[in-house]
Protein backbone atom coordinates (compact mmCIF):
# COMPACT_ATOMS: atom_id res chain seq x y z
CA UNK A 1 0.00 0.00 0.00
CA UNK A 2 1.15 3.30 -1.10
CA UNK A 3 2.11 6.08 1.80
CA UNK A 4 -0.78 8.36 -0.07
CA UNK A 5 -3.46 5.61 0.58
CA UNK A 6 -2.74 4.91 3.85
CA UNK A 7 -2.79 8.93 4.72
CA UNK A 8 -6.03 8.51 2.97
CA UNK A 9 -7.41 5.99 5.02
CA UNK A 10 -6.42 7.83 8.00
CA UNK A 11 -8.29 11.09 6.85
CA UNK A 12 -11.08 9.35 5.86
CA UNK A 13 -10.95 7.73 9.94
CA UNK A 14 -10.43 11.17 11.22
CA UNK A 15 -6.83 10.35 12.02
CA UNK A 16 -5.64 13.74 13.37
CA UNK A 17 -1.77 12.01 13.06
CA UNK A 18 -2.74 11.54 8.62
CA UNK A 19 -3.51 15.45 8.54
CA UNK A 20 -0.85 16.79 10.60
CA UNK A 21 1.53 14.69 8.72
CA UNK A 22 0.38 15.79 5.22
CA UNK A 23 -0.11 19.38 6.38
CA UNK A 24 3.95 19.31 7.37
CA UNK A 25 4.73 17.53 4.22
CA UNK A 26 3.17 19.92 1.71
CA UNK A 27 2.48 23.28 3.78
CA UNK A 28 5.52 24.57 2.95
CA UNK A 29 6.08 23.42 -1.01
CA UNK A 30 2.60 25.18 -1.75
CA UNK A 31 3.20 28.57 0.68
CA UNK A 32 6.40 28.90 -1.39
CA UNK A 33 4.84 28.62 -4.72
CA UNK A 34 1.74 30.80 -3.70
CA UNK A 35 4.22 33.45 -2.62
CA UNK A 36 6.66 33.31 -5.73
CA UNK A 37 3.21 34.21 -7.74
CA UNK A 38 1.70 36.86 -5.01
CA UNK A 39 4.68 38.22 -3.70
CA UNK A 40 2.56 38.27 -0.40
CA UNK A 41 3.59 35.52 2.14
CA UNK A 42 0.32 36.16 4.21
CA UNK A 43 -1.75 36.15 1.49
CA UNK A 44 -0.16 32.72 0.27
CA UNK A 45 -0.53 31.49 3.84
CA UNK A 46 -4.02 32.35 3.89
CA UNK A 47 -4.34 30.54 0.74
CA UNK A 48 -3.02 27.58 1.46
CA UNK A 49 -4.63 26.96 4.83
CA UNK A 50 -8.03 27.39 3.10
CA UNK A 51 -7.13 24.31 0.80
CA UNK A 52 -5.81 22.26 3.55
CA UNK A 53 -9.03 23.13 5.16
CA UNK A 54 -11.28 21.67 2.25
CA UNK A 55 -9.29 19.15 2.12
CA UNK A 56 -10.12 17.75 5.45
CA UNK A 57 -13.76 18.93 4.87
CA UNK A 58 -13.89 16.87 1.41
CA UNK A 59 -11.69 13.75 3.17
CA UNK A 60 -14.36 11.01 3.06
CA UNK A 61 -14.74 11.64 -1.12
CA UNK A 62 -11.16 10.54 -1.69
CA UNK A 63 -10.16 7.77 -3.30
CA UNK A 64 -7.40 5.20 -2.74
CA UNK A 65 -4.87 6.13 -5.66
CA UNK A 66 -5.51 9.45 -5.41
CA UNK A 67 -2.17 11.68 -5.53
CA UNK A 68 -2.58 13.89 -2.63
CA UNK A 69 -0.35 16.43 -3.52
CA UNK A 70 -1.60 16.78 -7.31
CA UNK A 71 -5.15 17.32 -5.38
CA UNK A 72 -3.84 19.36 -3.12
CA UNK A 73 -2.14 21.87 -5.97
CA UNK A 74 -5.50 21.46 -7.72
CA UNK A 75 -7.62 23.26 -4.81
CA UNK A 76 -4.44 25.63 -4.46
CA UNK A 77 -4.37 26.85 -7.37
CA UNK A 78 -8.34 27.17 -8.20
CA UNK A 79 -7.50 29.43 -4.83
CA UNK A 80 -5.18 31.42 -6.14
CA UNK A 81 -6.44 31.85 -9.41
CA UNK A 82 -9.83 33.25 -7.79
CA UNK A 83 -7.94 35.29 -5.37
CA UNK A 84 -6.04 37.27 -8.08
CA UNK A 85 -9.81 37.31 -10.11
CA UNK A 86 -11.49 38.82 -7.31
CA UNK A 87 -8.05 41.12 -6.37
CA UNK A 88 -8.28 42.68 -9.60
CA UNK A 89 -11.90 42.72 -9.49
CA UNK A 90 -11.45 45.03 -6.28
CA UNK A 91 -8.88 47.33 -7.71
CA UNK A 92 -11.23 48.33 -10.56
CA UNK A 93 -14.01 49.18 -8.18
CA UNK A 94 -11.55 51.03 -6.14
CA UNK A 95 -10.06 52.65 -9.36
CA UNK A 96 -13.32 53.73 -9.97
CA UNK A 97 -14.64 54.85 -7.03
CA UNK A 98 -11.21 57.09 -6.26
CA UNK A 99 -12.00 58.46 -9.71
CA UNK A 100 -15.49 59.28 -8.68
CA UNK A 101 -14.36 60.76 -5.57
CA UNK A 102 -12.00 62.90 -8.26
CA UNK A 103 -14.83 64.13 -9.96
CA UNK A 104 -16.94 65.66 -6.48
CA UNK A 105 -13.75 67.26 -5.52
CA UNK A 106 -12.86 68.75 -8.98
CA UNK A 107 -16.08 69.53 -10.43
CA UNK A 108 -17.33 70.16 -13.86
CA UNK A 109 -14.19 70.11 -15.68
CA UNK A 110 -13.34 66.73 -14.87
CA UNK A 111 -17.31 65.63 -15.35
CA UNK A 112 -17.41 67.11 -18.83
CA UNK A 113 -14.06 64.93 -19.72
CA UNK A 114 -15.69 61.45 -17.75
CA UNK A 115 -18.60 61.77 -19.49
CA UNK A 116 -16.94 61.91 -23.21
CA UNK A 117 -14.97 58.89 -21.54
CA UNK A 118 -16.12 55.03 -21.40
CA UNK A 119 -16.18 53.63 -18.60
CA UNK A 120 -15.23 49.72 -18.15
CA UNK A 121 -17.62 49.11 -15.29
CA UNK A 122 -21.14 49.65 -15.84
CA UNK A 123 -24.84 48.57 -15.21
CA UNK A 124 -24.53 46.05 -17.17
CA UNK A 125 -21.90 44.64 -14.54
CA UNK A 126 -24.14 44.99 -11.27
CA UNK A 127 -25.53 41.44 -11.37
CA UNK A 128 -21.95 40.32 -12.02
CA UNK A 129 -21.04 41.81 -8.41
CA UNK A 130 -20.42 39.86 -4.83
CA UNK A 131 -23.40 41.05 -2.56
CA UNK A 132 -20.93 42.39 0.06
CA UNK A 133 -19.15 44.54 -3.24
CA UNK A 134 -22.62 45.64 -3.63
CA UNK A 135 -22.90 46.67 -0.23
CA UNK A 136 -19.73 49.01 -0.24
CA UNK A 137 -21.02 50.58 -3.11
CA UNK A 138 -24.12 51.79 -2.86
Amino acid sequence: MREDDKLIEGLKKGDANSYETLFHRYYGKFVHFVDCILQNFDDARDIVQEAFIRLYNNRESLQQGLSIENYLYVIVKRLLLNFIRDRKWHADITSQLIDSQLVTQLGGVKRRFLRTTPVPWSAKRWPECPPSARNAIC
